[in-house]
Protein backbone atom coordinates (compact mmCIF):
# COMPACT_ATOMS: atom_id res chain seq x y z
CA UNK A 1 0.00 0.00 0.00
CA UNK A 2 1.27 3.67 -1.01
CA UNK A 3 2.25 5.81 1.63
CA UNK A 4 0.22 9.06 1.55
CA UNK A 5 2.14 12.28 1.18
CA UNK A 6 -0.63 14.67 1.85
CA UNK A 7 -2.62 14.77 5.26
CA UNK A 8 -6.17 16.61 4.92
CA UNK A 9 -7.28 18.95 7.49
CA UNK A 10 -10.20 16.55 7.86
CA UNK A 11 -7.95 13.93 8.85
CA UNK A 12 -6.96 16.15 11.91
CA UNK A 13 -10.63 16.60 12.81
CA UNK A 14 -11.01 13.85 15.95
CA UNK A 15 -8.31 14.74 17.48
CA UNK A 16 -9.20 18.53 17.59
CA UNK A 17 -12.76 17.68 18.84
CA UNK A 18 -10.43 15.67 21.13
CA UNK A 19 -7.94 18.36 22.37
CA UNK A 20 -11.40 21.00 22.52
CA UNK A 21 -12.74 18.49 24.73
CA UNK A 22 -9.59 17.98 27.05
CA UNK A 23 -9.12 21.37 27.43
CA UNK A 24 -12.60 21.83 28.86
CA UNK A 25 -12.05 18.17 31.04
CA UNK A 26 -8.59 20.34 32.98
CA UNK A 27 -10.33 23.73 32.99
CA UNK A 28 -13.38 21.90 35.16
CA UNK A 29 -10.32 20.34 37.30
CA UNK A 30 -7.97 22.90 37.38
CA UNK A 31 -9.73 26.38 36.88
CA UNK A 32 -7.24 28.50 38.02
CA UNK A 33 -4.25 27.03 36.43
CA UNK A 34 -4.09 27.60 32.58
CA UNK A 35 -2.99 24.81 30.59
CA UNK A 36 0.70 25.25 29.49
CA UNK A 37 1.83 24.72 25.67
CA UNK A 38 3.67 21.68 26.65
CA UNK A 39 0.66 19.92 28.01
CA UNK A 40 -1.71 20.83 25.00
CA UNK A 41 1.42 19.47 22.69
CA UNK A 42 1.56 16.51 24.60
CA UNK A 43 -2.26 15.61 24.76
CA UNK A 44 -2.28 16.37 20.71
CA UNK A 45 0.30 13.91 19.53
CA UNK A 46 -1.58 11.43 21.42
CA UNK A 47 -4.59 12.01 20.34
CA UNK A 48 -2.93 12.33 16.59
CA UNK A 49 -1.26 9.05 17.01
CA UNK A 50 -4.33 7.69 17.98
CA UNK A 51 -6.53 8.90 15.40
CA UNK A 52 -4.28 8.25 11.99
CA UNK A 53 -3.11 5.79 10.45
CA UNK A 54 -0.67 3.30 11.36
CA UNK A 55 1.41 3.87 8.26
CA UNK A 56 1.97 7.73 9.80
CA UNK A 57 4.56 8.83 12.93
CA UNK A 58 4.15 11.43 15.39
CA UNK A 59 7.54 12.94 16.18
CA UNK A 60 7.80 15.46 18.30
CA UNK A 61 10.32 18.95 18.52
CA UNK A 62 11.78 18.01 15.33
CA UNK A 63 14.61 20.44 14.46
CA UNK A 64 13.77 22.74 11.28
CA UNK A 65 17.53 21.77 9.95
CA UNK A 66 16.33 18.38 9.77
CA UNK A 67 12.91 19.70 7.90
CA UNK A 68 14.38 21.53 5.27
CA UNK A 69 17.80 23.51 4.22
CA UNK A 70 18.45 26.49 5.98
CA UNK A 71 16.43 25.97 9.08
CA UNK A 72 17.69 27.26 12.09
CA UNK A 73 18.83 23.79 14.36
CA UNK A 74 17.98 25.71 17.86
CA UNK A 75 14.76 26.00 16.41
CA UNK A 76 12.07 23.16 16.52
CA UNK A 77 8.62 22.38 15.45
CA UNK A 78 6.02 21.27 18.13
CA UNK A 79 4.61 18.27 16.09
CA UNK A 80 6.02 16.72 12.68
CA UNK A 81 4.11 13.88 11.24
CA UNK A 82 5.48 11.92 8.41
CA UNK A 83 5.24 8.31 7.06
CA UNK A 84 6.92 5.83 9.97
CA UNK A 85 9.00 4.26 6.93
CA UNK A 86 11.08 7.15 7.17
CA UNK A 87 11.63 7.16 11.19
CA UNK A 88 15.26 7.38 12.03
CA UNK A 89 17.66 8.19 14.50
CA UNK A 90 19.29 11.48 14.51
CA UNK A 91 22.01 12.25 17.26
CA UNK A 92 19.72 11.21 20.29
CA UNK A 93 16.68 12.64 18.74
CA UNK A 94 14.10 10.77 16.28
CA UNK A 95 13.28 12.36 13.08
CA UNK A 96 10.90 11.51 10.49
CA UNK A 97 10.12 12.71 6.71
CA UNK A 98 7.97 15.37 7.01
CA UNK A 99 4.52 15.59 5.05
CA UNK A 100 3.14 18.00 7.89
CA UNK A 101 4.63 20.62 10.72
CA UNK A 102 2.39 21.68 12.97
CA UNK A 103 3.41 24.59 15.67
CA UNK A 104 0.64 24.79 18.81
CA UNK A 105 -0.06 28.06 20.53
CA UNK A 106 -2.37 29.61 22.96
CA UNK A 107 -3.38 32.27 21.36
CA UNK A 108 -4.47 33.95 24.68
CA UNK A 109 -1.03 34.39 25.81
CA UNK A 110 1.52 33.92 23.09
CA UNK A 111 2.15 36.01 20.18
CA UNK A 112 1.37 33.12 17.30
CA UNK A 113 2.72 35.21 14.75
CA UNK A 114 6.41 34.60 15.62
CA UNK A 115 5.47 30.94 15.20
CA UNK A 116 3.64 31.65 11.83
CA UNK A 117 6.83 34.13 10.60
CA UNK A 118 9.53 30.92 11.97
CA UNK A 119 7.39 28.12 9.79
CA UNK A 120 6.70 30.22 6.85
CA UNK A 121 10.50 31.04 6.34
CA UNK A 122 11.30 27.13 7.14
CA UNK A 123 8.41 26.16 4.98
CA UNK A 124 8.76 28.30 1.83
CA UNK A 125 12.15 26.84 1.09
CA UNK A 126 10.99 23.33 0.60
CA UNK A 127 7.53 23.17 0.11
CA UNK A 128 6.68 19.95 -0.41
CA UNK A 129 4.95 19.31 3.17
CA UNK A 130 2.05 21.13 4.87
CA UNK A 131 2.40 23.51 7.58
CA UNK A 132 -0.31 24.45 10.34
CA UNK A 133 -0.29 26.61 13.16
CA UNK A 134 -2.61 25.17 16.21
CA UNK A 135 -4.40 28.12 18.23
CA UNK A 136 -6.05 26.72 21.10
CA UNK A 137 -7.67 28.76 23.89
CA UNK A 138 -10.70 29.10 25.86
CA UNK A 139 -10.63 33.15 25.40
CA UNK A 140 -11.38 32.82 21.29
CA UNK A 141 -14.72 34.23 21.57
CA UNK A 142 -16.97 33.93 18.46
CA UNK A 143 -16.79 37.70 17.82
CA UNK A 144 -13.00 37.91 17.74
CA UNK A 145 -13.18 34.98 15.33
CA UNK A 146 -15.15 36.52 12.72
CA UNK A 147 -13.38 40.09 13.52
CA UNK A 148 -10.40 38.43 12.53
CA UNK A 149 -11.51 37.03 9.51
CA UNK A 150 -11.22 33.15 10.64
CA UNK A 151 -15.59 31.97 10.64
CA UNK A 152 -18.49 33.22 8.53
CA UNK A 153 -21.76 34.08 10.35
CA UNK A 154 -22.18 30.57 9.99
CA UNK A 155 -19.48 30.02 12.21
CA UNK A 156 -17.78 27.61 9.93
CA UNK A 157 -13.92 28.20 8.81
CA UNK A 158 -14.02 30.79 6.25
CA UNK A 159 -11.20 28.65 4.38
CA UNK A 160 -10.34 32.13 2.16
CA UNK A 161 -6.95 33.43 1.92
CA UNK A 162 -5.47 35.86 4.39
CA UNK A 163 -2.21 37.60 5.84
CA UNK A 164 -0.15 38.79 8.81
CA UNK A 165 2.43 40.87 8.61
CA UNK A 166 2.62 39.58 4.68
CA UNK A 167 2.31 35.90 5.96
CA UNK A 168 -0.17 34.27 3.36
CA UNK A 169 -2.45 31.54 5.26
CA UNK A 170 -5.50 29.90 4.91
CA UNK A 171 -8.11 28.94 8.03
CA UNK A 172 -9.12 25.38 7.20
CA UNK A 173 -10.93 24.38 10.25
CA UNK A 174 -12.29 25.77 13.48
CA UNK A 175 -13.63 23.27 16.38
CA UNK A 176 -15.25 24.32 19.08
CA UNK A 177 -16.82 22.64 22.42
CA UNK A 178 -19.11 24.42 25.08
CA UNK A 179 -18.94 24.10 28.72
CA UNK A 180 -22.63 22.65 29.66
CA UNK A 181 -22.09 24.11 33.52
CA UNK A 182 -20.40 27.51 32.72
CA UNK A 183 -20.41 29.80 29.88
CA UNK A 184 -16.40 28.73 28.33
CA UNK A 185 -15.93 27.78 25.06
CA UNK A 186 -12.78 25.48 24.30
CA UNK A 187 -12.01 26.51 20.59
CA UNK A 188 -8.92 25.10 18.15
CA UNK A 189 -8.70 27.47 14.88
CA UNK A 190 -5.83 25.45 12.66
CA UNK A 191 -4.45 27.61 9.62
CA UNK A 192 -2.76 26.55 7.02
CA UNK A 193 0.32 28.30 5.33
CA UNK A 194 -0.01 29.16 1.53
Amino acid sequence: MPISTTLSPTTLDPALLGICHWMGYRHQLYRHYPLTEGALVSELAGLLSAHLDSSLSVVLEQSYSTLAPGGVAAERADIVIGPRSTLSELGRRTVVTPIAAIEVKRSKYNDWSKDLAKLSRVWSTQADWTAWILLLDQAISMQDAENRGWVGPNGRASRRRQSWKNLPYVVRRVTRVRSAHANTVHRAVLLELV
